[in-house]
């Protein structure tokens, strides 16, 4: 009788199953953590920029000041009106040959690189909305913001004051 109440030691059918699957999991992660490599990231262009703005010379002119070289294929540049009559307004341009656009007085056609230095010439009506009443840009006096984005990063900004 002494034989039959011995106990029995071992481990149960269900801390057994619970035991391998929780060796499963964490070899599973640790299995997926070597293999996977991380997202790869693009390294954000950063340069400096200075504009200028001419309403009776129907130009831009955005100088490159250093920093980055950005390939023109993947720039896109916005304006932005903070005050004045168009105030709000905004515009994108996002194809910069799509506006005869010219670098150091070149036509550009999306292939070139702008670096420090170069000077980049965009059209004034064609940085702005037109809508029914005409082109909705500001006046000489007035400042709008150009706002440089590379591969769909902001690169660069500057404030500039719209000249006669």
């Amino acid at each position: 009788m002494a034989s039959s109440l011995k106990l029995k030691r071992g481990v149960s059918p269900i801390l057994a199953a619970a035991v391998l699957v929780a060796l499963t999991v964490v070899l599973g992660v640790a299995l997926t953590a070597t293999i996977m490599k991380p997202p790869e990231t693009k390294a954000s262009v950063q340069f400096q920029v200075s504009g200028e703005a001419y309403r009776g010379d129907n130009v831009i002119y955005l100088t490159h000041m250093g920093g980055d070289p950005a390939y023109l294929g993947e720039v896109t540049i916005k304006t932005y009106i903070p005050s004045g009559t168009y105030q709000g307004c905004e515009y994108t341009i996002s194809s910069l040959s799509g506006v005869d656009a010219k670098l150091n007085g070149d036509d550009v056609s999306g292939d070139e690189t702008w670096k420090a230095g170069d000077v980049l010439e965009i059209p004034f009506d064609k940085a702005f909305a037109t809508s029914a009443y005409g082109l909705m840009a500001p006046s000489a006096g007035e400042q709008f913001i150009a706002e440089i984005y590379y591969g769909g990063q902001p690169a660069a900004s500057c404030t500039i004051t719209v000249q006669p």
